[in-house]
């Protein structure tokens, strides 16, 4: 890993970190300073919370998953409802440390992944450190072969 590439990925943890103890003091809470559901940490196989998910991928030795998408993105919901929905595709996401990153609440994180378009699917080694990047829809049979494709790059790291 850089440390160019670490150091811009600690500042944004360190951003949402600040973001979300900023938000405990406003009257709308960490919700509305960070932007993140305080009160679940995951729906299913999904986090929700990026610093969570961060420490619970090292800590556990798995890979990391971020999709990051928008509340109005058209595909990014297309791609919830369909290719995310499917079964098979959420129990080979167990295998990993699977987190939604919303790019309008976390910014910092989505410039430090150098996200340009949604979706886009950063897939990470326990540490954070991408070794797949997929911008775009994908369905059920691409995105299995993305999945199996970096698990393979994350164990060869």
């Amino acid at each position: 890993m850089t440390r160019k590439w670490r150091t811009g990925v600690l500042a944004a943890l360190l951003a949402l970190t600040l973001a979300a103890w900023v938000g405990v003091q406003w009257p709308g809470g960490a919700e509305d300073a960070a932007g993140t559901d305080a009160e679940s940490l995951s729906e299913g196989v999904w986090a929700r919370q990026p610093e969570a998910a961060f420490a619970r991928a090292e800590k556990e030795g798995k890979p990391l998953l971020l999709d990051f998408y928008a509340q109005w993105c058209g595909i990014c919901q297309h791609m919830e409802q369909t290719t995310l929905a499917d079964e098979s595709v959420q129990q080979r996401l167990r295998d990993f440390v699977a987190v939604k990153v919303d790019v309008d609440r976390h910014r910092p994180l989505a410039q430090a992944f150098g996200i340009t378009g949604l979706p886009t699917t950063v897939i990470a080694t326990p540490t954070g450190e991408p070794v797949r990047t997929r911008p775009g829809y994908m369905n059920v049979d691409e995105y299995h072969s993305l999945l199996s494709e970096a698990s393979e790059a994350v164990r060869n790291h």
